[in-house]
């Protein structure tokens, strides 16, 4: 049994979402089993010791929205790996890692782990320089190609906020005014429930003329809401590394609200 194991079991679209096209990666077990945090102690066990090889997926390799769940992670796969399962990083995406202990760990997860890839050159060139063999392969959701044949209304600018240290008045305040200078409709598509408070507080400074909608991702696939995308979008405003990828299968204008060096790069490549 392979066994997926990522941020799982949260709503977070962008994983969830992930976990579906790593089972159905060729070559995985169609009855892999998903570990999600949100299991009990001894049902990580049982299925840590039925699996024969864990498939990480993800951004796991981060402490920028939290310093405690890269040492969950790393602990979990360095258990497993002494347990004799095979370790697979799967399209990956590395960083940024600040806190010691987080370098460290994730450092001996990548000496100890059997197969590497990973989605960006940032995430491919720390890992050259650590010295640590893998490949370089595009998000999974890119493997979802699509030629979208439709009439484009593009009437609408997306925005994807995310909880953030580095939100502010300030941040809400020069948003805000960009999107009222458009005064077009403005989506707001949400990637996790979570982010709904932060979006509703942007919503809050938005002129009464501009026309407001929300999109919940989780009530779509990820064709649905490329097709959405791209029938509506103008252009997106996002903190949220899979609303950029969705928008750019999309086609349409790319905006990275944060410094988050993986959406840089997205940016750069679009």
């Amino acid at each position: 049994m392979d066994l997926i194991f990522g941020y799982l079991g949260f709503g977070n679209y962008g994983d969830e979402e992930l976990a579906k096209l790593a089972v159905n990666q060729a070559g995985y077990d169609k009855n892999s089993a998903k570990l999600s945090i949100k299991n009990n102690f001894y049902e990580h066990l049982q299925l840590i010791f039925s699996c024969k090889r864990m498939i990480a997926i993800g951004g796991m390799f981060q402490d920028l929205s939290s310093k405690t769940s890269v040492v969950y992670y790393a602990l979990v796969l360095i258990f497993a790996k002494l347990l004799g399962k095979k370790i697979i990083l799967l399209a990956q995406g590395i960083g940024p890692l600040n806190n010691f202990l987080s370098k460290l760990l994730s450092f001996f997860v990548f000496k100890l782990a059997d197969e590497i890839s990973v989605r960006d050159k940032l995430s491919s060139e720390l890992l050259t320089d650590l010295k640590i063999d893998h490949e370089l392969v595009q998000d999974l959701f890119f493997s979802m190609a699509y030629d979208l044949e439709l009439e484009r209304e593009q009437s609408a600018v997306f925005v994807s906020l995310r909880q953030s240290k580095k939100l502010s008045g300030k941040f809400f305040n020069e948003l805000a005014a960009k999107l009222n200078q458009k005064n077009k409709t403005v989506i707001f598509l949400i990637m996790d429930k979570k982010d709904i408070p932060v979006n509703q507080e942007l919503e809050l400074l938005l002129d009464n003329e501009i026309n407001i909608e929300y999109c919940y991702a989780s009530e779509y696939s990820i064709k649905e809401l490329v097709t959405y995308l791209a029938k509506l979008g103008l252009e997106i405003f996002s903190m949220r590394y899979h609303a950029l990828v969705l928008a750019s299968m999309a086609g349409i204008e790319l905006n990275a609200i944060d410094n988050d060096p993986k959406n840089l790069e997205l940016l750069s490549s679009h």
